[in-house]
């Protein structure tokens, strides 16, 4: 039995969450997602995979109630968070209740997963943007045994991921009068696989095991999405260019994304959760005395209850009202194009191996290394906003 096309699949979890016989796995794919597999042996056929599947119905869309732009008071906040300190701010606020925090975070292999936490302290190791899809794991069925105990439950993830669990919930009749649901701006999510042949291929080149990894490293002023890890040899490595870096690279040419994501139903200005982060580069003219270098987060309340919730962390931050349709991103309108070589890149990467794929998708080419080498040396001397502006 297939649950919807593989090609559609978008590995929210929520088939793998509803089944009642714990038929269904989830395995890798060759271009290293999570899948579902059934075990036909232990498969009642009652359909409630397909049923809960979120491909296989319209998504449900809340209603604009407003849109924000948001700078956390605590700059030491925004410094450990990708944009503008919202989240952490947000995630406060159910804390207070008593409430539990569900989001992705590093494991100890800096593989990504889902967890919830009761303590800010652990909430925190949310607050970071991961460009590689998470493993929800067990995640929504224990946010439904925390809301069926009548605990307050904050759950973020990219939009699939909160589309699946809403189904998931509603099919076990749910009270969700107690769920706040966070999503994101969503580019597409990098593959597993990739991102661990990435981090061998730092861990071979610095001669040590990394210790910890941050995709929105802000190592200055302005520089916002700078990936740095950390080693055990004491030695740092922050990508002196966004563009450049070997995971990037690969994220921003749209390499490495989930089939789904190239036609992905969430790719709209409607949303599915209650609340939808995502950054704010740059803010119209009345407004750019927020932009100070270190983060400014763009809110879009999609309920009353986002709203409200927006509202109330105001006093810990600059909070304005703005018009959406200032601030309308690529992938609010549409889904990320699929490169016309992405077949070509993922067929050498499975007959050839990781370092054949660079050639194919041009990052191991001369032209490129020249220009890393310019951007290191730019980078380091603080030259590189005047290089960038000679490009122009």
């Amino acid at each position: 039995m297939n649950i919807c096309d593989k090609k559609c699949c978008n590995g929210c979890g929520a088939c793998y969450s509803i089944c009642p016989k714990n038929a269904i796995s989830k395995e890798y794919s060759e271009d290293g997602f999570l899948y579902p597999v059934i075990d036909e042996e232990k498969c009642i056929n009652c359909g409630l995979c397909k049923s809960v599947c979120p491909n296989n119905m319209h998504p449900e869309f809340g209603d604009l109630c407003g849109a924000y732009l948001y700078k956390n008071n605590d700059i030491n906040v925004r410094k450990h968070s990708s944009s503008g300190g919202a989240f952490l701010e947000i995630a406060k606020k159910v804390i207070e209740q008593n409430g539990i925090v569900f989001g992705a975070e590093f494991d100890a292999n800096n593989n990504i997963q889902h967890n919830g936490y009761t303590e800010l302290r652990d909430v925190q190791k949310f607050c970071t943007s991961k460009y590689v899809q998470s493993d929800t794991r067990d995640s929504f069925k224990e946010a439904y045994d925390e809301l069926n105990a009548g605990k307050l439950v904050l759950f973020s993830g990219t939009p699939c991921q909160i589309s699946g669990l809403k189904s998931y919930l509603s099919k076990r009749k749910c009270n969700i009068e107690k769920l706040i649901t966070v999503d994101f701006v969503c580019h597409g999510v990098g593959s597993p696989k990739f991102w661990k042949d990435c981090l061998d291929y730092y861990e071979k080149e610095y001669k040590s095991k990394i210790t910890s990894v941050n995709f929105r490293g802000k190592p200055r002023p302005g520089k916002l999405q700078n990936l740095t890890i950390t080693f055990q040899n004491g030695k740092r490595f922050v990508a002196p260019s966004t563009n450049l870096e070997l995971f990037y690279y690969h994220f921003l040419k749209n390499y490495i994304l989930r089939e789904s994501c190239y036609d992905c139903q969430y790719s709209s200005k409607k949303r599915v959760s209650d609340i939808t982060l995502a950054d704010c580069f740059r803010a119209k003219e009345k407004h750019t005395n927020m932009l100070d270098g270190f983060g400014l987060s763009f809110l879009i309340g999609n309920s009353e209850k986002g709203c409200e919730l927006i509202e109330r962390i105001a006093a810990a931050g600059d909070l304005i009202a703005v018009d959406i349709n200032d601030y309308i991103q690529p992938n609010m309108s549409e889904p990320t194009p699929k490169p016309k070589s992405y077949n070509d890149f993922w067929n050498n990467y499975e007959n050839s191996g990781f370092y054949s794929a660079l050639v194919t998708s041009g990052f191991k080419n001369k032209k490129n290394e020249i220009k890393n080498h310019l951007f290191k040396f730019a980078f380091m001397f603080r030259i590189d906003d005047f290089v960038k502006y000679l490009k122009k």
